[in-house]
């Protein structure tokens, strides 16, 4: 299942790279610790230090222009379907797997080249964090990150420079288009557009990453709801707090997310497409859980 294309030189550039990575070790290991700053983890905590720390409404902005985008990239990506570099040429070789513990020829676990989920995610990071402050000095303090991301992605041989160009621009173009409707549009309606949205992605979408964003949207956005009617928690400016309701939101999501991870043993590989559905569920109630209830906790002298 999938589809190959490439641009001119573009497979030769990866193994450019490659070579130098032969002859320089070290290069390996910066690559794969760049390349940390694209995963959604990392979006995530800085996200939950904005919102449940400094400002709540800064980190509920820069969250959907991350999401929004992924959701986005996630759907185009499965419209696509272009298999990975490695996948299609054996001179070129998986440095660091999209999903490690699984088959990395497994389409579905380590999802579609095109385009970069990790480069797209940092752009809509620092780009929705930028459309929130208006702060220039701060994008361009923050913006060789989307540089050093994205060229990692394809040293490490898990897409083609085109991958990362295209999902620079998603973020970028994206989160300019989210920041425009989440300022016209009433919240309510936003996020029902942006779940519409999402929704329309389960009659094709087949990768598991498309999945988790969407139930972390889900998640985040329903966890919204029920803390502006039922909470109304209360930002610090204590940096030990914010850090420390940082770790035990991590703690909570992870743990929640880990146990119904088990349960998903029990769903049969005949169910179809079950497992996925079941997968953005497991996340969606994950975010829930950590966006919604846990600041229930805040009132707490330890976290207030």
């Amino acid at each position: 299942m999938g589809n190959t294309f490439e641009f001119p030189l573009e497979a030769d550039l990866i193994l450019r790279i490659q070579e130098l990575i032969t002859q320089w070790p070290f290069l390996k290991g910066l690559f794969i610790i760049l390349t940390q700053f694209g995963e959604p983890v990392f979006a995530v905590a800085v996200i939950a230090l904005l919102y449940w720390g400094y400002k709540k409404e800064w980190g509920m902005h820069t969250l959907l222009c991350v999401m929004g985008t992924q959701i986005i990239n996630g759907m185009i990506k499965n419209s696509f379907l272009r298999l990975r570099p490695y996948m299609v040429s054996e001179s070129i070789k998986c440095l660091k797997a999209a999903e490690s513990g699984y088959d990395i020829y497994d389409v579905v676990k380590q999802g579609f080249s095109f385009p970069s989920g990790h480069t797209s995610c940092i752009a809509s990071l620092v780009f929705g964090i930028y459309l929130y402050t208006k702060n220039k000095k701060l994008l361009y303090c923050l913006s060789p990150l989307i540089v050093f991301v994205g060229v990692s992605r394809f040293a490490l041989g898990v897409h083609y420079p085109s991958d990362v160009i295209a999902g620079a621009l998603i973020g970028i173009l994206g989160s300019y288009l989210i920041d425009l409707c989440y300022r016209k549009m009433e919240k309510k309606v936003f996020y029902l557009c942006l779940c519409l949205l999402s929704f329309c992605g389960v009659f094709f979408c087949r990768s598991e990453d498309f999945y988790s964003v969407s139930g972390i949207a889900y998640g985040f956005i329903l966890g919204d709801l029920y803390e502006n009617k039922y909470v109304h928690f209360e930002n610090t400016t204590d940096i030990k707090k914010m850090i420390l309701r940082g770790i035990f939101g991590s703690i909570i999501f992870l743990g929640l997310n880990q146990v119904l991870d088990l349960l998903s043993l029990l769903i049969p590989d005949t169910a179809g497409r079950l497992p996925l559905l079941y997968r953005s569920f497991r996340y969606c109630l994950s975010s829930f859980v950590t966006v919604g209830l846990y600041p229930h906790l805040f009132k707490n002298e330890f976290l207030k």
